[in-house]
């Protein structure tokens, strides 16, 4: 994969630890990261080849009715391998998209995650706290335990089987917020999602870090999980390096920037449009503090262009009433009919 700058080598910059919680800190984030827009990627050389390779063997057929064959072995081929006019994987890169997600994710009245991934949602929020039997407990605080799974690997069990039988599913982004663990139990996390999302399930952060973020073709039925909270600043060497961890970290600029959040929609929107441009993924909210739904902020939260747009419920769309459409502020090949059928 060609290098790309989604970070400012000029400017250091620590992972952000700061609590993803309905917009309360997002705006007193440092000075925001402003580089050039990033260039666009050309189609993998083996990819041209092998649709030169097969039109070149049909050459030689003279039959009118052996050539409809040919072109249609070639149409077959070509879907098999995800590279059609209608599915350009390999152009489209995991940023060009902008998905739905729920804040809370485990909460009642929210349904289980599985029937949450069912109805579209492609971000999940898990909070976690440890356990003195080493697991770790999923709840959102001492005075509110309501959960549809109580522990992180009950709720990642039915995700990594959903996963396993929609492997075109767009990718999961799945965050981890630290509730009350330790900076000795950050290992154990790691090890936990791990475990619960193994082998190639996992998009490691070495896949992105320093790197454009990957193509569709290399993203789909995969999951990228984000640990925010206090203690990303020790998950992640304080915002150095993220070598042999699980989870990607908030971070706006410096080496490890490629995901972050921005919670309110509206006082935030030009400070998302220059993450955007800068290449990365950024995650705002559509709804506050209130206790009723604000119309205008969820229609400004779709408009910022950020990627994740997470709601209290599982009723909110984006525009056009779809879970997932192409970034209308990221310039990208993606066309509608490439994401999810």
């Amino acid at each position: 994969m060609a290098a790309d700058p989604l970070r400012d080598p000029r400017r250091a910059g620590v992972a952000e630890g700061h609590r993803d919680r309905q917009g309360r800190r997002g705006a007193q984030e440092g000075r925001h990261h402003r580089p050039s827009a990033t260039a666009r990627g050309r189609l993998p050389g083996a990819v041209r080849q092998g649709g030169q390779g097969l039109a070149a063997s049909s050459q030689g057929l003279r039959s009118p009715r052996l050539l409809g064959v040919a072109a249609l072995l070639l149409l077959l081929v070509a879907c098999h391998d995800g590279s059609t006019a209608t599915s350009r994987d390999v152009a489209i890169r995991t940023n060009d998209v902008q998905v739905r997600g729920t804040h809370n994710s485990y909460q009642p009245p929210l349904p289980p995650l599985e029937r949450q991934l069912d109805e579209g949602i492609r971000q999940l929020e898990l909070d976690v706290w440890a356990q003195p039997d080493g697991r770790f407990a999923v709840y959102h605080s001492a005075a509110d335990r309501r959960t549809t799974c109580p522990t992180l690997d009950v709720c990642l069990t039915p995700v990594r089987a959903w996963l396993a039988g929609h492997r075109r599913a767009l990718p999961l982004y799945l965050i981890v917020e630290d509730k009350d663990t330790s900076a000795a139990a950050l290992d154990a996390l790691d090890g936990a999602v791990r475990d619960a999302m193994p082998g190639r399930l996992l998009v490691n952060p070495a896949e992105v870090i320093g790197h454009r973020w990957p193509t569709l073709a290399q993203t789909r039925g995969r999951v990228i999980v984000i640990f925010i909270g206090d203690l990303a600043g020790a998950y992640s060497r304080t915002g150095t390096s993220l070598a042999g961890r699980a989870m990607l970290v908030y971070a706006s600029s410096g080496p490890l920037a490629a995901i972050t959040s921005r919670p309110d929609p509206v006082a935030q929107a030009p400070d998302i449009a220059a993450l955007l441009r800068a290449g990365l993924v950024v995650r705002t909210q559509a709804d506050g503090e209130e206790v009723l739904i604000d119309q205008h902020r969820r229609q400004a939260a779709s408009d910022t262009g950020a990627q994740i747009v997470s709601a209290r419920d599982d009723g909110f769309v984006l525009p056009g009433g779809v879970s997932a459409r192409c970034d209308p502020l990221v310039p990208s090949p993606c066309h509608p009919g490439d994401l999810e059928r």
